[in-house]
């Protein structure tokens, strides 16, 4: 990502969040915690969790670590490894003040200030996973996608699951602001990574998630 667009989207969301305050999904621009969760629900169909190692790429606040809470995971609050099924949780942002609300919010999780498509990820784990995280579009957005879920995909030794929006799911005046895209070519790059890819559709309007399995 280049620095102006790095700037622009951390800048973007430490605004939204002095805004609304962390306990509000709309500092992470999503509608209603309803399609949060809808979201996070679909997610979670990638496969078992119990025993996982998962990557949260653009974790924002947290909110999935506290999804997998309420779902009644054990989750090992180090970072480093519990008992063996817990859920091992590393989250990943570039807005510093997001992390920092995170680990507030979430005082057992494990959240990094860290854009590991610059850095790389530190580790590989069984599941990659991303929310929400392509919706604002920038400069070459397209080939930041493919770029961070070939990252995602070679940090995964199980599965990749993400999310992205249609481009009816919002209205012609908001083209700029977000990322759409008709799923068939997002799809068609996936399958030049994995020959085991699953489309889910149906569940919101104008949003998908894709699977890619090792």
């Amino acid at each position: 990502m280049p620095p102006s667009e790095k700037a622009r989207v951390v800048a973007f969301y430490e605004a939204e969040l002095a805004r609304h305050g962390p306990d509000d999904p709309r500092s992470l621009h999503w509608d209603s915690a309803h399609t949060q969760r809808a979201r996070f629900d679909v997610l979670f169909e990638v496969g078992a969790w119990s025993g996982r190692s998962v990557a949260d790429l653009g974790c924002g606040l947290g909110d999935l670590y506290g999804y997998l809470h309420q779902r009644g995971l054990d989750l090992d609050r180090t970072g480093a490894g519990a008992g063996p099924s817990a859920v091992r949780y590393k989250g990943f942002d570039i807005t510093p003040k997001l992390v920092e609300a995170a680990g507030a919010k979430y005082p057992g999780g494990c959240f990094l200030l860290m854009d590991v498509l610059e850095s790389g990820f530190p580790e590989r784990y069984d599941y990659v996973v991303a929310s929400g995280t392509f919706s604002l579009r920038m400069k070459g957005h397209r080939q930041f996608l493919e770029r961070a879920v070939e990252a995602m995909f070679r940090a995964a030794t199980e599965a990749v699951a993400f999310n992205f929006l249609g481009p009816s799911s919002y209205r012609n005046e908001e083209e700029d602001f977000y990322f759409g895209s008709q799923p068939a070519p997002i799809v068609e790059f996936c399958r030049t990574l994995s020959s085991t890819v699953v489309l889910r559709e149906g569940y919101l309007s104008g949003d998908y998630t894709v699977f890619l399995y090792h």
